[in-house]
């Protein structure tokens, strides 16, 4: 015992002891545990369980793009534009070796995310000692990423893995680029230099969130005066970086044809109102949800406004106008730099899917937490306040029990959901998601309610809409259903090759064979593996095909 005391003595002296780091650890695997008894959830279901690609050839399956694992005929034969393509071979190896080990089974894979979140940990503190040049602020804001309820998505979420995968990689390479910078040995800063380099390949082969990664190292290297002796580094993420895109755009020529690039002028306008969203979330907790409506209007300007005053206050700090606080102001600057640049890249999925998800902040929150640290630690050393203030544990301790609650949210699809439409009564998928849920349990009445308060928040949601027909199927309302299925096929382009089968089954129904087999066809012209309209042909049109 008297050991323990003396480790925990090694405060006073600048260093944290390894005994903290193992109670940290274990407090955070403790917040966690749980997960590792949930099972799948939401898209694990489209992204890992129903996978074909499992039974694929290894090579083929990691030359495949993200469409190409979901409905790539879809995708190719209807040229319907798509927000953005990717390509993420490392983390498909990561779901393979699941497969090949425990056969895709959820303990195992939760634990396989757990595993990498709390290497995670330790990388992040390595990362935040070297940004602030002192291992106890770094330990703090270490604490501060690995315990704050926006990590709780990425690692109970099991399709969440690529943004795990890809914050193993970012953190790895920013950790060897700052101790580069920092190396006097050439063939120590090479080494470095190359770990960095090849960190960050294996980052974006994981998952695109950390693209601008140079960017948010540039600034932060600008802001303490280390540009200089970064410059090599930089070079080596940039050519990474263009080897990187020239391979993405050789493999993913044809499936770029099919992205629709006009929201990115868009994305980049909101992306300071979406930090500033994070930034609020970040302080606040109180609305984690997988269907977070994203912010706009005001908060956008609101965000310009902040980015503005941030920048200000990093010139003045560069031109050390600032006096005491110029180091301070510097570090909350390099942070938020960081925060911003990794963010940036998830603003086209919020952008297209209207929603601000957790797990898009949980990179770059360790930014927001480099500048709470900094600028808490300089606040208490102007009032004579020992760090930790006791104002700064009791918002640590309340993260910790946030963080402990949200765990229980991903148990099971009925507590996410439900969850989901309780913080967000306006969301039009939340209620979409309750109604699939309540029709899969062929309790149709609840789901119809679901599906129609869908529509009255977003008329033209037409995965509601098109599962308003089938309701309306399921009660014998055929007028009703079709005009929600026409509906349906309006304002898809008629090619929602589900509604068009549904339509089929209305035609039969109607004892219309003819024009039922006819829509079949289109069905199976949009999709050709839609399994279930490929059955339903078979099975009542090969009369009429003879």
């Amino acid at each position: 015992m008297r050991r323990f005391w003396i480790g925990f003595g090694r405060w006073e002296a600048g260093r944290v002891p390894p005994v903290a780091w193992l109670a940290l650890l274990l407090v955070f695997g403790a917040v966690y545990a749980r997960c590792l008894g949930h099972g799948f959830v939401w898209d694990d279901f489209s992204n890992v369980v129903d996978r074909s690609h499992f039974e694929a050839p290894l090579l083929s399956s990691l030359l495949a793009t993200q469409h190409d694992f979901m409905d790539r005929s879809l995708l190719h034969s209807a040229k319907i534009p798509v927000p953005y393509e990717s390509y993420r071979p490392l983390l498909f190896l990561s779901y393979f070796l699941d497969d090949a080990l425990f056969e895709r089974g959820a303990a195992a894979m939760h634990a396989h995310n757990l595993l990498i979140a709390m290497l995670c940990v330790l990388l992040a503190g390595w990362v935040c000692t070297q940004m602030l040049g002192d291992a106890r602020l770094g330990f703090a804001s270490a604490a501060l990423f690995a315990l704050h309820p926006l990590q709780t998505e990425a690692v109970c979420y099991v399709s969440a893995r690529g943004d795990l995968l890809c914050m193993l990689f970012a953190l790895l390479s920013s950790g060897a680029f700052l101790r580069a910078v920092a190396a006097d040995g050439r063939r120590e800063r090479a080494a470095l230099t190359a770990l960095a380099a090849v960190s960050y390949a294996l980052s974006l082969g994981s998952k695109e969130a950390a693209a601008l990664l140079p960017a948010g190292l540039a600034i932060w290297a600008l802001a303490l005066g280390r540009l200089g002796s970064a410059r090599v580094p930089l070079l080596a993420l940039v050519g990474t970086a263009c080897t990187y895109a020239g391979l993405r755009l050789t493999l993913l020529g044809a499936e770029l044809g099919v992205v629709d690039g006009g929201n990115t002028a868009d994305a980049l306008w909101s992306l300071p109102g979406l930090g500033l969203e994070y930034l609020r979330v970040f302080f606040v907790p109180n609305d984690l949800s997988i269907e977070r409506l994203a912010p706009g209007g005001a908060v956008d300007v609101l965000g310009w406004l902040l980015l503005a005053g941030v920048a200000c206050l990093g010139a003045l700090a560069l031109r050390d106008r600032l006096a005491d606080w110029n180091e301070t102001v510097r570090q909350v600057c390099a942070g938020l730099a960081w925060f911003y640049a990794m963010l940036a890249p998830s603003t086209l999925a919020v952008e297209s899917m209207g929603v601000a998800a957790d797990r898009y902040a949980s990179l770059p929150i360790l930014g927001a937490c480099v500048a709470i640290v900094a600028l808490v630690a300089r606040a208490g050393r102007a009032a004579k306040v020992r760090f930790p203030v006791p104002a700064a544990a009791a918002w640590a301790v309340t993260l910790v029990l946030v963080s402990a609650a949200q765990v229980s949210v991903w148990r099971d699809a009925e507590a996410l959901y439900g969850n989901s439409l309780a913080v967000e009564p306006e969301s039009s998928m939340a209620h979409y998601r309750l109604g699939v849920l309540r029709a899969k349990a062929q309790n149709w009445g609840e789901a119809l309610v679901y599906f129609e308060d869908a529509l009255a928040l977003d008329p033209e949601n037409i995965r509601a809409l098109n599962n308003v027909g089938v309701a309306y199927l399921s009660f014998g309302r055929l007028e009703q259903a079709e005009a929600a299925l026409v509906r349906t096929l309006h304002l898809s382009g008629e090619m929602n090759f589900r509604a068009w089968n549904n339509l089929a089954t209305l035609r039969f129904a109607q004892h219309r064979v003819e024009h039922a087999c006819a829509a079949l066809q289109r069905a199976l012209g949009i999709n050709p593996d839609y399994a279930v309209a490929r059955d339903n042909h078979e099975r009542n049109c090969a009369a009429e095909a003879g």
